[in-house]
């Protein structure tokens, strides 16, 4: 026998209609199949309300904030994106006299889909280095990344001995709280050592430690011992006639130095033009931060600087060329992500 929330509209009909000939509830459940207690139901509520369909449930407590109040609170947020929750809600019980808590407020702007988090760090970019970097990719927005696979980037970066304030987990006992193997320990000045490097379409290049600042003197040397050979054994043949391939580095001083720009010139390296303010735009970046990851996952943790370099080496030379390739496809996408942040920061 059929329960009260199984019955469809008709029977629900017959059952009223029974029931206005005077008809037993006994008798309407037998003729429809239907439990007496559903008939007697169905019955008190069309009584009640002459509907025969039971009301349809609210889903919990009607919302505190209209259309138009949460409209004012989402614009509010957007125009004020660094304020906390506190005071976010002083700012809307003053203006608005909607006395809310600040619970009330979270729960309205995470309907709004909007949420507090951690602010991603990426460099500042003026407004003029914003117009070079659109105006560099609108240059490159048709290159194919067949014709990116003719680039050697390049780039220098610092490691550090120890991290500073690398948050990380560990497995503990409660009671090895401040035990030496559970803490992320901290150094006032960590030794540290630079290392330029570069790679291509078909793998990671030279990675040369750099003793001292960079100057145009230094650098030209590390080019000279290292880029000429590289580009020497390019594998050009497999470019079906390009031609030879481009040199990237960014602007930096010793790289822009009249120096470097003569020896570039005196050995035909073709140098491709680079915005100011564009690591996102340079795939070595990945590299740089794969091989941070190596050296700190490292154990046991280098105990000098001749143990970092070998640990960073050693990182450098296991990154494979599927993921050089997959870096250098990536262009048209870095470079379709700077157009539409025009010329601002992107994910990369």
């Amino acid at each position: 026998m059929g329960s009260e929330k199984d019955l469809t509209a008709e029977q629900r009909g017959a059952i009223i209609y029974g029931f206005q000939k005077h008809e037993t509830y006994r008798a309407i459940a037998m003729e429809i199949g239907c439990k007496k207690s559903a008939v007697g139901t169905v019955v008190k509520r069309y009584l009640a309300s002459g509907s025969t369909h039971p009301p349809t449930k609210r889903p919990g407590r009607p919302k505190l904030l209209g259309a138009e109040a949460q409209s004012f609170l989402k614009d509010l947020v957007k125009q004020n994106r660094r304020l906390s929750a506190a005071q976010i809600t002083s700012m809307f019980v003053s203006q608005t006299g909607h006395k809310l808590s600040q619970k009330t407020i979270r729960r309205s702007l995470h309907r709004e889909q909007l949420w507090s988090c951690i602010a991603r760090r990426k460099p500042l970019v003026s407004a003029v280095n914003a117009e070079k970097r659109l105006a560099w990719c609108l240059e490159h927005r048709e290159w194919s990344v067949r014709k990116f696979k003719q680039v050697v980037w390049s780039d220098e970066s610092t490691f550090a001995q120890f991290q500073q304030g690398q948050t990380c987990r560990v497995w503990r006992e409660p009671q090895e709280e401040w035990s030496l193997e559970c803490l992320s320990t901290t150094v006032k000045r960590s030794p540290n050592r630079m290392h330029w490097g570069c790679f291509s379409w078909f793998g990671v290049g030279p990675l040369v430690p750099l003793a001292g600042s960079v100057t145009a003197l230094s650098y030209t040397e590390t080019l000279r011992q290292n880029v000429l050979p590289f580009l020497k054994n390019f594998p050009s043949s497999s470019w079906n006639g390009v031609g030879r391939p481009w040199f990237q580095h960014d602007n930096a001083p010793s790289h822009t130095a009249k120096i470097t720009m003569e020896f570039l010139a005196a050995h035909d390296i073709r140098v491709m033009n680079w915005p100011p303010q564009s690591p996102d735009l340079n795939p070595i970046e990945n590299l740089w931060s794969e091989v941070k990851s190596y050296v700190n996952k490292a154990v046991p943790r280098p105990t000098s600087l001749a143990d970092l370099e070998n640990v960073i080496q050693k990182g450098w030379e296991e990154i494979p060329p599927e993921y050089c390739q997959r870096l250098i496809q990536s262009m048209p996408r870095r470079i379709a992500a700077c157009i539409a942040a025009n010329g601002g920061p992107t994910r990369y």
